[in-house]
């Protein structure tokens, strides 16, 4: 843990801005499950066309979470079926 936290960005250095229009495109990954299960879920990915917020890319997949849910590790879960779908974009 005190090694990753060495590598911690505090501050976005990613140069954009919604002025001169360099922002074209935002998106978002979710990850929810079917109802009465604890494994199968539904990853989805969405890409929007900025500022008109129109979508121009969407993919969803069933996926299953086999690893444990553990509070404060979320990502740990869900990593794999979120990166498989930007991979494919």
């Amino acid at each position: 843990q005190q090694e990753l936290k060495k590598q911690l960005i505090k501050k976005d250095d990613f140069k954009w801005s919604t002025a001169d229009n360099t922002l074209k495109l935002v998106g978002g990954v979710d990850i929810s499950f079917i109802k009465e299960s604890a494994e199968d879920a539904c990853a989805s990915l969405v890409v929007l066309s900025y500022p008109d917020l129109k979508v121009v890319y969407e993919h969803c997949k069933m996926v299953k979470l086999v690893e444990p849910y553990i509070p404060s590790f979320l990502a740990f879960r869900e990593v794999d079926h979120v990166s498989k779908l930007v991979e494919e974009l």
